[in-house]
């Protein structure tokens, strides 16, 4: 997604540690898998649904210590599976029933949709053998001008202010909407929406009305020691997915058994995972402020422009290389 500087490590007992592990040569950012479908996608652990699940229990949302991925209600799994939504804005990777609002499907059409936008050899003859346009809200998301939803710019060299303030609209759009009573409702039209946190970019311009809504060998991991959480600063450059090296998958912490554990109000346990706590601790606070609805303007906006998207001094254009 994004890549900044390391600030510090902290121990669980929140002492300062800073001496990680062999450290890569390069540029290191965080990235999270999610589970995918349960066919052909199936490849990684649920990193992004266990942190949201992690961060709603440490917030001002009751819910239970014990709540999992695997045992969570239909309720929860609501708020799950919008932390899923960015890598499947088509809900391809889920089947429609009525009774369970999270059977997963086998991702066979959402992994047609993603290797057809990425092309290459692969690509190439997924899309014509399959008849799979490159242009689906899939591959947009991945690879193309939709790549804000992950935090990412829509190719390389583009100006991360430009990034920033798309990132930014998206956000004021849905927490707006979340929240309720904030001059955006589910029934609106898009060139309805106007939003406060950009004046170039407007929803419209990136939907249509009838849309559903590397290294080589010597990239090393970058770890921290057991038990510490690393911290992170501002943004020195946002990334984009296309040409990025197969080898970042183990900053996607899907070799991670996350599925497997309990008591999730313990966040110690994602000590060690590169962006996890950080992450985390920026969900707390937003589902505190939408627990709590507070007014966008009434420092959500602020605090999202200015901790969680603060750009460094010599931030630099997009690039791929992670």
């Amino acid at each position: 997604m994004t890549s900044g500087p390391l600030l510090r490590g902290e121990d669980a007992d929140d002492a300062k540690n800073t001496e990680p592990l062999p450290m890569a040569p390069m540029p290191i950012f965080a990235n999270m898998a999610i589970q995918g479908g349960r066919g052909i996608t199936k490849t990684h652990q649920p990193v992004h649904e266990t942190m949201t699940i992690a961060a709603l229990i440490a917030s001002k949302f009751p819910m239970s210590e014990g709540t999992t991925y695997k045992n969570a209600p239909k309720e929860i799994k609501e708020f799950v599976r919008g932390s899923v939504w960015n890598d499947d804005p088509g809900c391809l990777l889920f089947e429609k029933d009525t009774h369970d609002n999270y059977r997963l499907s086998d991702g066979t059409k959402w992994f047609k949709e993603y290797e057809s936008a990425e092309g290459g050899l692969l690509g190439g003859f997924v899309g014509w053998i399959t008849g799979t346009p490159r242009q689906t809200i899939t591959g947009r998301s991945h690879f193309g001008d939709l790549q804000f939803l992950h935090a990412m710019a829509a190719q390389e060299r583009e100006e991360p202010q430009e990034t920033k303030e798309k990132i930014m609209m998206w956000l004021e759009i849905m927490y707006k909407l979340s929240v309720g009573d904030q001059g955006i409702h589910e029934n609106m039209r898009l060139d309805q929406i106007d939003v406060s946190s950009s004046s170039r970019y407007q929803l419209r311009m990136f939907f249509k009305e009838d849309t559903s809504p590397s290294g080589g060998e010597t990239l090393l991991p970058l770890k921290m020691k057991p038990g510490v959480a690393d911290r992170w600063g501002k943004i020195e450059n946002f990334h984009t997915y296309r040409g990025q090296s197969s080898d970042h998958g183990h900053y996607d912490h899907s070799n991670v058994q996350v599925e497997e554990w309990g008591n999730l109000g313990d966040l110690d346990k994602f000590n060690g995972m590169i962006g996890v706590r950080d992450g985390i601790d920026a969900c707390i606070t937003l589902a505190n402020y939408w627990h709590d609805r507070v007014a966008w303007e009434n420092g959500v906006e602020t605090w999202l422009r200015d901790t969680v998207f603060a750009l460094a001094e010599d931030v630099t254009r997009a690039n791929h290389e992670v």
